[in-house]
């Protein structure tokens, strides 16, 4: 099965928020993984927002824990680029506007 995860699922899991078992499942549980580019990006933007947020309950390691994390679990996803075939694609079809996380 094919799934798209956004960034929200991912740091879920890396941020060890509520709702990380059920990202997590999703995750190890789909054999093919895509996301837009942009995840890699909004990812580690919030990781580091988190770190500087909250960098007196961590020690030094931590972002650099926490980035590791995230890069094994980007080299487990295929990406795409944004750009307008893919504008068109989301324009053209209402139908993807119904699409939504399957929580076990």
């Amino acid at each position: 099965m094919v799934s798209y995860f956004d960034s929200s699922a991912l740091m879920s899991i890396i941020l060890q928020q509520s709702r990380k078992d059920e990202a997590l499942y999703l995750w190890k549980n789909s054999q093919i993984k895509v996301s837009s580019i942009l995840l890699k990006l909004e990812s580690l933007i919030s990781i580091r927002r988190h770190y500087e947020n909250n960098k007196n309950n961590f020690d030094s390691s931590w972002l650099a824990i926490k980035t590791a994390d995230l890069n094994e679990f980007l080299s487990e996803a295929t990406f795409i680029n944004i750009d307008t075939t893919i504008e068109s694609i989301i324009i053209s079809n209402s139908n993807l506007a119904k699409c939504r996380t399957a929580v076990p």
